[in-house]
């Protein structure tokens, strides 16, 4: 993992944590609309979309670049389920009810940005075929989430 793909994670998982300790709807909101972008640009315009997966997470887009013809032909992104991941952050936004002055929410967006990059990133460089790609980065993505719920509690 490369230095600088692991700031890029760290800032962008501050800055929405700094605007969720302002308004959490509102860091809701934006990785929503950033969800919607990302898979219209799958339909749009494919070298921005492999531009922007570079920016957001340059260890993985290099460790996949490796991969064979097979592992590419199942593990590859799909523009609808980023549409859905971008609805849902926008559903939990508009019903989202929150306490006052509480640090929780803050430190989820910040936990859940850093080590959906640090789960990713592993799960990629360290898988040989792409079934061990899914058993890896879907047990951590789960055990991600429940860390994210047991913080909320």
């Amino acid at each position: 993992m490369s230095f600088k793909g692991f700031i890029t994670s760290v800032i962008l998982g501050l800055v929405l944590a700094i605007i969720s300790i302002w308004n959490f709807r509102v860091s809701l909101y934006i990785l929503g609309v950033f969800y919607i972008i990302k898979g219209a640009l799958q339909f749009i315009n494919k070298d921005y979309y492999n531009k922007l997966l570079y920016f957001m997470n340059v260890d993985r887009y290099k460790a996949y670049e490796l991969k064979g013809k097979e592992f590419k032909k199942y593990i590859k992104s799909d523009p609808i389920s980023d549409f859905i991941v971008a609805f849902l952050f926008i559903y939990v936004g508009y019903k989202a009810k929150l306490p006052v002055n509480s640090i929780r929410y803050p430190l989820m967006v910040f936990l859940f940005i850093t080590l959906d990059y640090l789960i990713e990133t592993n799960a990629m460089i360290k898988s040989e075929k792409w079934e061990d790609y899914k058993k890896k980065s879907i047990l951590t993505a789960m055990v991600m989430i429940l860390a994210v719920f047991i913080l909320l509690k």
